[in-house]
């Protein structure tokens, strides 16, 4: 007896092509294809995701969730003729979260040259090394448009902007780039100090007003005055002040002719620091030479002193009887002479004050 027989063949279903490293922000609409053959139907399987269009053809779009995912084929022949079917190899996806950030750490006015500002940040990665730059961008004062400031690296983590007028106005600072996933990445805001004063003489005072510190996450845990008078090598630490005060009053303006100033913002519960602008003081502080003193032992009037004569450190004065004898002589002279055994009389004095060649001469009554 003779029988039909069919022999049904494994069908070799191909793996599906298509994306296998995907950014989750680019993981809903993703389509996969097999090569298209006569009279088969597909059924698609998946872990890790959904089929939202397609099931059934050689074509579908496919919504990924984050991590390692599956995808794969069952291809089956309908045919009058043939009938067979076979799976296809797994297909891994790769679907993941760009954790790129960027951290601005500080900007800072340079203390030596005021019209640099150096910001610095930090790049943070979860995983692999973005080939794209850092970008720079700063805004003077709070209503003006933001200006392109640099294009650097991205291995690189800090910068000096120059030519900034830093006792004008404050500078707001942002650093951005375009992550692996083409999305773009920014920094927080940060604003630099604007250190801000005036001298009032006759009271001998100095008031300070400044702009916030703005970034840190907690604020300012405190601000410092500092200050570098006449030909000092640096700055010295003057004074602190809580972060909620914008205000500072300082009784110093007869220490020197040349006061320089500046503020010192510390981040709170944090490494970080900032300074202002330099602010600057001249004054003249003008002697003023008594014609009368009286070293009787009472105590008032006792020696002969100079208004103001210990700022000017290199003086030179010479005092001399009526017949121009050399009775007293002293280089940078410190209010400390009491007549000595002179009789009382008149006596003359010169007076070289060393400074801008200013000599000063006259005469000094000693009375008993």
């Amino acid at each position: 007896l003779l029988f039909p027989v069919r022999i049904n063949v494994q069908l070799q279903a191909e793996i599906p092509e298509g994306p296998d490293t995907l950014c989750l922000n680019k993981s809903d609409q993703v389509a996969y294809v097999t090569p298209p053959t006569n009279g088969s139907v597909y059924n698609w399987f998946i872990e890790g995701g959904q089929v939202i269009n397609g099931q059934g053809t050689p074509n579908v779009i496919v919504k990924w969730d984050e991590g390692l995912n599956k995808l794969w084929i069952e291809e089956s022949s309908v045919t009058s003729d043939t009938v067979c079917s076979g799976t296809s190899e797994e297909l891994m996806i790769y679907v993941f979260d760009d954790k790129t950030a960027l951290k601005l750490n500080y900007v800072s006015v340079d203390t030596l040259e005021d019209s640099d500002i150096h910001i610095d940040w930090n790049l943070f990665l979860e995983e692999g090394v973005i080939q794209d730059s850092v970008y720079l961008y700063k805004r003077p004062g709070t209503t003006m448009d933001w200006q392109f400031v640099a294009r650097v690296a991205a291995q690189v983590t800090s910068f000096a902007d120059q030519k900034n007028e830093t006792d004008e106005n404050t500078y707001d600072y942002q650093v951005s780039l375009v992550s692996r996933c083409d999305e773009s990445v920014q920094s927080a805001i940060h604003t630099s100090i604007q250190l801000m004063g005036s001298a009032d003489t006759l009271a001998d005072v100095i008031n300070f007003s400044w702009t916030t510190y703005q970034g840190w996450p907690e604020g300012v845990d405190h601000y410092e005055i500092w200050r570098k008078l006449d030909d000092e090598g640096g700055f010295k630490y003057m004074a602190s002040i809580p972060g909620s005060e914008k205000r500072f009053s300082s009784a110093h303006t007869t220490d020197a002719f040349n006061h320089r100033y500046v503020l010192r913002a510390v981040e709170k519960n944090g490494p970080n620091e900032s300074w202002s602008n330099t602010l600057g003081f001249e004054f003249d502080h003008p002697v003023y030479v008594p014609n009368v003193f009286t070293p009787n032992g009472d105590e008032y009037n006792e020696y002969f002193e100079i208004k103001n004569i210990a700022l000017y450190k290199d003086s030179e004065l010479k005092i001399m009887n009526r017949w121009g004898k050399l009775v007293f002589e002293s280089k940078g002279y410190q209010n400390d002479w009491s007549g000595e055994d002179m009789s009382y009389g008149v006596y003359y004095y010169v007076l070289d004050l060393r400074k801008n060649h200013k000599i000063l001469k006259g005469t000094i009554s000693i009375l008993r």
